[in-house]
């Protein structure tokens, strides 16, 4: 008789699911032939497997499962007999979780498995979701942006990405107190939420940054009415722990296939229309188009160098003098910045102090000066 374990995972069982009075994610294995297995099984949650079965061992059959990219993510729960210590070392090596001891009890049965769950589900929600929004983080928004562009490259469809920034956030949330500026970001995820449809992911990409992908896209030029329908909700205004406030926010947009064929290409790209909308006034939106990226990959080199220049000595500082206008007396001085580059010359700080401010370099080049004016 062949080995079974050594055949292909899908051609020795099938999975289902195991009534014990907790809903399904539960499953227990069953040897079953080939064409019975289930083609659209999408993979438990929660394995129980018997330590011993006809004419196979679970151990292995638990190293199997964990090598099986459909399956390999369940939690293996073993069912033994047995008491001896090598055979739960051997059982924790191949991938298992926990141990119910035979003769099976249903009541401890149902609360492993619920506990189980429950771990699991946070997991998740700590691997998946951001802490702050609850949105999805970007782990998520990559397996569902990897899946709807599968889909459009299945059918010959579109899918667009869409990069929301606030504007001036980091000014304003350092006016505030930061817990004040968590929760702006919270209501601000809750109006763009509902304003998604449910095919739609809405993500937190980190900071002041949401990201909407958007599958099976039908009209470029709905595209642009419906964000700068989101820009709109962002800017109505909001009231916390009584202060009044009004926001903006810009937005950049790429679209698959013409903008990128993944998710790292269409975000470089939607950042760079972001940056333009940003440039052209803030709180309004941009298409990605191909002389952005020219326009975009020299800002990043400028912010590449200016990350330099803070170490090797190209930055400067001059003192302007200031008066008193109504005394005529002096009142203090001004400290400005200059950057001379090795190879470029003097840059105006018109170029390099918004690179600064978006990327929050500032703060540094900020540190820089202060510890130069008090050295002069």
């Amino acid at each position: 008789m062949a080995d079974p374990v050594a055949t292909s995972a899908t051609r020795i069982w099938t999975m289902r699911a195991a009534y014990l009075g907790i809903g399904l994610g539960v499953y227990m294995l069953e040897l079953v032939p080939l064409q019975t297995t289930p083609r659209d099984f999408a993979g438990p949650d929660l394995i129980l497997l018997d330590a011993q079965m006809p004419g196979m061992s679970g151990f292995q059959l638990c190293k199997t499962i964990k090598a099986t990219p459909r399956l390999r993510d369940a939690a293996i729960v073993f069912v033994t007999a047995h008491t001896q210590t090598d055979n739960e070392l051997m059982a924790l090596e191949y991938g298992g979780i926990d141990f119910i001891q035979k003769p099976l009890s249903l009541p401890v049965v149902r609360a492993r498995a619920k506990a189980q769950l429950a771990l699991r589900a946070e997991a998740k929600r700590l691997a998946y979701y951001d802490e702050l929004t609850a949105l999805p983080n970007r782990t998520l928004l990559g397996d569902r942006a990897e899946q709807a562009l599968y889909s459009a490259r299945e059918t010959g469809g579109k899918a667009a990405l869409v990069l929301l920034d606030l504007d001036n956030f980091k000014g304003i949330n350092d006016s505030i107190n930061h817990r004040m500026g968590d929760r702006i970001l919270i209501e601000l995820a809750q109006r763009l939420q509902r304003h998604c449809r449910a095919t739609e992911t809405l993500s937190r990409h980190g900071g002041d940054e949401f990201l909407l992908l958007i599958p099976d896209l039908t009209c470029s030029q709905a595209l642009g009415e419906r964000v700068d329908e989101l820009l709109q909700e962002v800017a109505q205004p909001l009231e916390v722990d009584g202060h009044r406030l009004q926001l903006t926010c810009s937005a950049g947009i790429s679209v698959y296939p013409e903008d990128g064929d993944n998710l790292d290409v269409m975000f470089r790209h939607a950042e760079a229309a972001m940056y333009q909308a940003k440039q052209s006034g803030r709180g309004l939106y941009r298409f990605f188009s191909s002389n952005l990226e020219v326009h975009a990959r020299a800002r990043h080199e400028l912010e590449v160098h200016l990350r330099e220049a803070l170490t090797s000595g190209e930055l400067s500082v001059f003192y302007q003098p200031r008066y008193d206008a109504e005394h005529g007396t002096p009142d203090g001085m001004e400290a400005l910045v200059r950057w001379r580059h090795p190879s470029r010359g003097i840059i105006p700080p018109v170029d390099f102090i918004p690179i600064a401010e978006q990327s929050l370099l500032i703060d540094l080049l900020g540190e820089w000066v202060f510890r130069r004016a008090c050295r002069d």
